[in-house]
């Protein structure tokens, strides 16, 4: 797989990388990402030069950079744990010690999908590691968070779920259209 950048009416394209790349996060002109078959450091690539930079060596999973400062990764040495640092990488502190298949970062909250062997679940947890509290008991994967509604799909069924940010515990079934 390659990467190519095009401008938005479809003309001047451009490969500017020649490996598969799991794009985690855009934060201004940059977009991070952690390496898939090389390593798993997290990588920068910055749109304007179409360079890329490694700026964390370690074994790390979706990277997700908040305001240019904030950093979040899921850190492979932890038992996939989800870590909070700065973009300097000073003083990584654990948000949680959950295992973690995936998670999403929206303002002071993460919503993220736990793996436990006796009860897998969705969670939600405040970025500086309080307030954390189960959604929903099952294994979900596809977390995507807006300003008002978290959705989520069942990894087995496919069943598309959602609830408002504001009251995790009212889920609902998503049908495309049907959100008032």
């Amino acid at each position: 797989s390659t990467l190519y950048k095009v401008r938005i009416d479809g003309t001047e394209q451009k490969e500017v990388m020649d490996r598969a790349v799991f794009t985690c996060s855009a934060d201004g002109q940059y977009f991070y990402y952690n390496g898939m078959n090389e390593d798993g450091s997290i990588h920068r690539f910055d749109t304007a030069s179409d360079s890329t930079t490694v700026v964390y060596e370690g074994n790390t999973f979706q990277p997700v950079v908040n305001d240019g400062e904030d950093v979040y990764y899921i850190d492979g040495n932890t038992d996939y744990s989800i870590i909070h640092t700065n973009l300097l990488f000073q003083n990584p502190t654990y948000v949680t010690r959950d295992s973690v298949d995936s998670y999403n970062v929206h303002g002071s909250y993460i919503y993220y999908q736990r793996f436990d062997k006796d009860g897998s679940a969705l969670c939600m947890i405040k970025n500086d590691g309080t307030e954390q509290m189960v959604i929903q008991e099952g294994d979900f994967c596809d977390i995507h968070v807006t300003s008002y509604y978290v959705f989520f799909r069942e990894y087995h069924s496919g069943e598309m779920y959602c609830f408002a940010r504001s009251n995790p515990y009212e889920i609902e079934h998503f049908r495309p259209g049907t959100l008032d």
